[in-house]
């Protein structure tokens, strides 16, 4: 079958670096262009203080012209830098790109897993056994709103009272309170009427014999 056919060529699937490992590549490329065009810099600054202190002349036009080659070295270099610069901005938006699209399956494997786990347990809650449950405990409440109720009312007191009534009845324990004050204040058997109040008090100590505490003294048989 094989002299028939032939057989099959063997590939050597070469695998190629990652997007990182390109991009980083690139990086030290431009990294290397950085280096070369700041000697230039160096260079050209030197060129440009020999020009400054000599004198028009042929030793100053061969400065000039080397300062012009190293220029356009310059030149070239960053436009190579410039290059790089917008290959390495591609890859990092392709590398970007790569990681959002695993992101986005990593999460699409999630919300799968959450669904199916949520319609398993979906399965084994009835709703309406929900609504009597709460039904139930609201029921339940209100039972034990009415216990309560109950234990805390009081015995053999009416339920309807006249507001009125009470507020007299207020009334006259404020005026009984305060006789009852008076009379503890001032001893009842202090105080004796004056029948006459024309009698003065000389009258009254002439009339009566009182001992050193104001009382009347008992006489003695």
């Amino acid at each position: 079958m094989r002299r028939i056919f032939g057989a099959k060529k063997k590939t050597n699937v070469v695998q190629g670096p990652s997007i990182e490992e390109a991009s980083n590549l690139v990086g030290k490329r431009g990294d290397n262009l950085d280096q070369k065009i700041k000697k230039l810099d160096e260079q050209l600054l030197e060129c440009k203080k020999k020009m400054s202190k000599m004198r028009n002349g042929p030793s100053k036009n061969n400065v000039k012209r080397r300062a012009l080659q190293l220029l356009k070295q310059k030149k070239m270099y960053e436009s190579q830098r410039e290059n790089l610069y917008n290959q390495q901005f591609s890859m990092e938006q392709i590398s970007f790109t790569q990681q959002t699209m695993k992101d986005t399956v990593v999460q699409v494997s999630s919300l799968k897993q959450a669904t199916t786990t949520f319609k398993q347990q979906f399965k084994e809650i009835d709703i309406d056994e929900v609504w009597d449950i709460k039904d139930g405990m609201e029921d339940m409440l209100e039972e034990a709103n009415e216990i309560q109720e109950a234990l805390s009312q009081s015995f053999g007191v009416p339920e309807e009272f006249d507001e009125d009534d009470l507020e007299a009845e207020l009334e006259g324990l404020e005026d009984e309170v305060f006789e009852e004050e008076l009379n503890e204040e001032v001893p009842s058997y202090l105080n004796v009427p004056n029948e006459d109040p024309k009698i003065t008090e000389n009258e009254t100590e002439q009339d009566e014999v009182v001992d050193e505490f104001g009382l009347p003294q008992i006489e003695k048989n």
